[in-house]
């Protein structure tokens, strides 16, 4: 048994879907920019 979509399945529920990513979660680190002066010359 294939699963569905979910946007199949809870079509009559849904008004609309985002075409798009509308977070996006980077991590790491900038180290030139991580300190009060650094910033300043990064920005």
């Amino acid at each position: 048994m294939a699963a569905a979509a979910l946007t199949d399945r809870y079509a009559a529920n849904l008004h609309g879907v985002l075409s798009c990513y509308d977070r996006i979660i980077v991590t790491g680190t900038l180290p030139g920019a991580c300190y009060a002066g650094g910033m300043t010359s990064f920005l």
